[in-house]
């Protein structure tokens, strides 16, 4: 069973991080619908504040709550978070919490004390209530899916990106439901979601490719060979037997891999930045997909620390 400390700090580093991924899945859905689909649309405004709401509220018990590792992964918010919002509000006319990631930034790791029995029980409740946004928004990306599948609704954007996005709420509730269990993690599991998270970096660059104008084949062929590559390593974490020099093996080739999408990705939001570049989505969706590869690499190394 994990101690109050680690709940604690476990719990601040997973709800930030997968909060603020929620809130742009739900911008996104807001953006990628006809004006008439006024239901869906406030679903997933509706959503979005509740994710706002508990993500302001978590800030307040972040302060100096927060691992260092996460800070200097930026798996809570990146280096271009905030410009990537305000390009997104330009273009889009819409309003976005840059309050939230204007308090993340100021963020430490400075607190090492015991947590009150006050703490760990708001922290619950905070597991607790972020269990339920998945629900809801699960379940309206499947009731979005299952629409624009059967040609009963018209997105902006791929079913196959309706489905990634229920793969991530999958995850992050694996993850509440180990934390609201207090559940420790065992090898299985840190392999478990390793394979998760390749097949979520596969994804990433298979839908980049395609939202990137094409007059940019160079930068369309290199997602594709991204995402080529993460297939063989999704194919690797399937087929070699656990042992924990296998697990070590696959950990450091697969931050090798990370390592070099993360570099590549990061230039290319500095492309977007200076008008080099376009993509047919909103600019913060990037920002979202680069902070899912930084997660990635600050799993795979804590995994390595604990093998």
């Amino acid at each position: 069973m994990l101690d109050d400390v680690i709940f604690v700090t476990d719990s601040i580093n997973i709800n930030l991080y997968f909060l603020r991924t929620l809130r742009e899945f739900c911008l996104t859905i807001q953006l990628s619908s006809l004006d008439d689909n006024e239901k869906d649309i406030q679903i997933a405004k509706d959503i979005a504040l509740r994710c706002e709401e508990l993500g302001r509220n978590l800030v307040l018990y972040s302060k100096g709550n927060v691992s260092q590792k996460a800070l200097d992964y930026q798996v809570f918010f990146t280096e271009f978070t905030l410009p990537m919002e305000e390009l997104t509000e330009k273009l889009f006319n819409v309003k976005l919490a840059t309050d939230i990631t204007r308090e993340e930034m100021q963020l430490s790791s400075e607190n090492s004390s015991y947590p009150s029995s006050e703490v760990v029980n708001n922290i619950m409740k905070f597991n607790e209530e972020a269990l339920n946004i998945c629900n809801q928004l699960r379940e309206l990306c499947v009731s979005l899916f299952v629409r624009q599948r059967s040609n009963n609704l018209f997105l902006y954007i791929y079913p196959s990106l309706l489905l990634f996005m229920i793969r991530e709420i999958d995850i992050y509730k694996l993850e509440l439901e180990r934390l609201i269990n207090k559940s420790t993690v065992d090898p299985i599991y840190v392999a478990d979601i390793e394979l998760l998270y390749s097949s979520v970096m596969q994804a990433v660059a298979g839908f980049l490719s395609g939202l990137v104008d094409p007059y940019n084949q160079d930068v369309v062929k290199e997602f594709q060979n991204f995402s080529d590559k993460f297939k063989e390593q999704v194919a690797l974490y399937r087929e070699v037997p656990l042992s924990p020099s296998s697990q070590v093996e696959l950990i450091d080739s697969s931050m090798i891999l990370v390592d070099e999408f993360h570099e590549f990705m990061k230039g290319i939001i500095q492309d977007v930045l200076a008008s080099k570049i376009n993509f047919i989505i909103e600019p913060l969706f990037l920002d979202n997909m680069y902070t899912e590869i930084n997660y990635f690499r600050y799993l795979l190394s804590q995994n390595k620390e604990e093998v």
